[in-house]
């Protein structure tokens, strides 16, 4: 009987929780941002660091202090470039990120606009490392 429960169990279990994601840190080794207050000039932003969780098998990517949330209210969409090397997910937040796969490289985007701009347009560049 224990047999029993425990395959139906397997069947019944969601596929996400087999999922290989793993949590990276990441840190952007330069960035540029354009001021719309300003008149839009552009300027060195000091650099951050993040920590995101990453699932190249799925592809997604969630990390709170990018704006790459897991909660739906984002329409985050993650997906693989045409040779696999990539992931890509942009958000409605105006967050843009690229990661590649093999080098953990990454490109990362601040876009955000509205009829009254406030926020800064960010792009930077980094690398990520496995915790």
């Amino acid at each position: 009987m224990p047999r029993v429960i425990f395959v139906l169990l397997c069947c019944f279990m969601p596929i996400c929780a087999f999922a290989s994601d793993d949590v990276y840190y990441c840190t952007e080794e330069s960035s540029v941002g354009f001021f719309p207050s300003d008149d839009y000039e552009q300027s060195n932003v000091t650099a951050g660091r993040f920590a995101a969780k990453i699932d190249f098998d799925t592809p997604d990517v969630t990390s709170e202090k990018i704006y790459l949330l897991d909660n739906g209210l984002d329409n985050k969409q993650c997906f693989d470039d045409f040779r696999d090397a990539s992931v890509y997910c942009i958000n409605n937040f105006g967050t843009a990120f690229a990661i590649n796969k093999k080098t953990l490289k990454f490109h990362l985007a601040s876009i955000f606009l509205e009829d009254e701009p406030l926020d800064t347009i960010k792009l930077s560049h980094g690398q990520c490392e496995k915790f």
